[in-house]
């Protein structure tokens, strides 16, 4: 007699964001016997997504470029059939936006056992605008009344999005499981050794203002100034379906005038960090930044704001420099340090490497999860 999988669904927005940071969930829940199930806004990936032996529902509403409150109740009402249709076992949303509409529907469809990935808190816990504001509220309240307490569990990143949500009594204390980010396997992100040439420092991010653009750009304009050798790059595209996206003339322009070197979207991350120095991200605040994960695998010192999420993965003085957020010259004054001493760079790679084999694997994250689902599957049968 054979018995029944447990049926995992996994709610996410998009297909890149879930084929680049959380593929190997679903892999690794496969691999431990789950039938997965996977519901996200289809665009490039659909053949690549079910060659994975996952059962995938595209999502006709989730759209980011019109998120409205009459988009969201579209959202809403796919996912409440959906779960009504499927009645997975577990589900676990992933984005900010699939845990507030997925937690709603949920609720209405009277299913349990849920797990909400709160992967950033974002432009919403950032701006101050009235229209944030409301939203703000909005979320909040959604995650403290719609789901029972003792079936929903929270996944949370870093402290800081952990204490924010707590402090505005959006979850509890016994929700809450630690996750250091989506996990990264040291050995697709092996050691690289440190090129030849002109140092390189890296920015590899969506070309989003608020992965501070425009503080890299600025701390060029300095270094230049200064007559320091070096190249600064960005590498990735624009996002147009992201209100705060840079524009494209604006990337061209900063490229055409020398500011900087912008290099686009990358398909090989790793040949990318393979001309690297060091990496550098800004950003304005973060779940826990993959990017600088990888980066950190593959030896690179990395140099970030000290901000939430991005504070976690870069211990000041250890394997990299934190700097005060917008502040473009100690930017610049940080990065002349690490330009002009190699062996720091050495020293920053190693530890970096190390931490990623020891806190931020995939093995790890993933048995978290894991141990998470089976938690929740055990107290539903009490």
């Amino acid at each position: 007699m054979s018995i029944l999988k447990k049926r995992l669904l996994i709610v996410i927005n998009e297909d890149w964001f879930y084929w680049s940071h959380y593929r190997s969930w679903a892999l690794r829940a496969l691999k431990s016997g789950y039938e997965v199930h996977v519901a996200l806004r289809v665009n490039k990936l659909e053949k690549e997504i079910l060659a994975d032996g996952t059962i995938l529902h595209p999502l006709k509403s989730m759209q980011r470029e019109k998120i409205s409150f009459s988009r969201q109740l579209l959202v809403i009402s796919e996912l409440y059939h959906l779960y009504r249709e499927i009645r997975p076992d577990v589900i676990h949303h992933l984005t900010f936006n699939a845990v507030l509409c997925g937690s709603i529907a949920a609720k209405f469809a009277g299913r349990k056992n849920i797990v909400n990935a709160v992967t950033g808190l974002g432009h919403l816990f950032i701006q101050s605008d009235l229209k944030t504001q409301v939203m703000r509220n909005i979320a909040v309240v959604t995650l403290r009344c719609f789901l029972p307490r003792k079936s929903t569990k929270y996944i949370i990143a870093n402290p800081d999005d952990k204490k924010e949500l707590l402090n505005r009594r959006a979850i509890f204390q016994d929700q809450i499981v630690m996750v250091p980010g989506s996990g990264v396997d040291p050995n697709v992100y092996p050691f690289l050794e440190e090129p030849d040439g002109d140092i390189v420092i890296m920015l590899a991010s969506r070309m989003l203002w608020p992965k501070g653009i425009q503080t890299f750009v600025d701390s060029a304009k300095m270094l230049k100034e200064q007559n320091v050798e070096c190249r600064m790059v960005l590498v990735g595209d624009p996002d147009p379906a992201n209100p705060t996206s840079v524009p494209l003339e604006k990337l061209k322009k900063w490229d055409a005038e020398g500011i900087v070197e912008w290099w686009g979207h990358s398909n090989n991350i790793l040949d990318s960090f393979s001309k690297a120095h060091i990496v550098c991200l800004p950003s304005f605040r973060e779940g826990l930044p993959r990017v600088l994960i990888e980066a950190a695998s593959c030896g690179k010192p990395v140099v970030t704001s000290d901000v939430p999420g991005c504070r976690e993965i870069c211990r000041n003085g250890e394997n990299g420099f934190l700097f005060e957020l917008n502040n473009a010259l100690e930017l610049t004054n940080t990065l002349g340090k690490m330009i002009e001493d190699k062996d720091l760079r050495a020293k920053f790679g190693k530890k970096g490497r190390s931490m990623v084999k020891n806190e931020f694997s995939l093995e790890k994250v993933t048995s978290i999860a894991l141990d998470t689902y089976s938690s929740l599957l055990r107290n539903s049968k009490k």
